[in-house]
This record gives C-alpha cells, structure tokens and sequence, in this order.
C-alpha cells in the first residue's frame, strides 16, 4: 500500500495521552532531514500544508493505544476511493470530517534530492524513537 502504520501503548496512570508527544520524534527526525513537518489540527502532522499522518487513539482504564498512518508512497488516486465513508456513521460524530490535501513523505525528500526507500524510513522513524525521543508521558 505505500503507507506506514505505527501504534504506541502507554501507562494512563502517569499523564494525558498527548498526540504531538507521540508524532514528536517522526517530527524530528524530518525536521533533522530538512523537511519542515508539523504537528497540525487535533490529531495530524501536515508538511508545507499537506497532510502526511493521520492519527487516532484508544483509551481503557489502564491503557492507551495511540494509533498512525504515514504516507510514504501511497497511490495517491486511490485516497479517495479507501477513505468513502458512508455517510450516515459521519451524523454522529460531534467532529466532521474534511477532505485535506495530501501528499507522500517521498516525495519531500525527492524535493530536497534525497532519495530514500521505504526500509530506510521505518528504520530511521524507529531509531529515533529509541535513540532521541525518550517521551515523558
């Protein structure tokens, strides 16, 4: 498929699960690489206006399960045909849902004439969070 999933489970005892504490290392890591990502609206990270992660989470009394997708290399005419949602599930929700701009994290690095292939970028986004971003929940 192109993307990359990703899930993080934490203690709820020691604080409020916090989205841009768990994107903070993927922050960093493209932020070291010359790609100026961002965390952006409730629960994404966005890079020069483009939507590159989306996020969710699920919460039980003892832990949270943090939950994410990066767009690597995804099809990208194919989004809009994954994502249909019928429309009578979107009633309910408090949050509407809009459509956003997306783009692949790729092709920010073909941008700054980096190539990088899709094990590179897991290994990286892991050692980042293993070597450089302890996160204090």
């Amino acid at each position: 498929m192109g993307n990359v999933c990703y899930s993080l489970i934490v203690d709820n005892a020691t604080n409020e699960v916090d989205y841009q504490k768990a994107l903070k290392p993927i922050i960093t890591y493209l932020n070291k690489n010359g790609i100026n990502a961002i965390f952006s609206g409730r629960n994404d990270m966005a890079i020069d206006g483009y939507k590159v992660s989306g996020n969710a989470q699920l919460k039980t009394n003892e832990k949270t399960l943090i939950h994410g997708t990066l767009l690597f290399d995804v099809d990208l005419s194919k989004i809009a045909k994954y994502l249909i949602v019928d429309p009578e599930k979107l009633k309910h929700q408090q949050i509407k849902s809009k459509p956003a701009k997306v783009r692949n994290i790729k092709e920010f690095f073909k941008d700054i004439n980096k190539e990088i292939d899709l094990k590179t970028f897991i290994n990286d986004v892991v050692n980042s969070y293993i070597q450089n971003e302890k996160i204090k929940w």
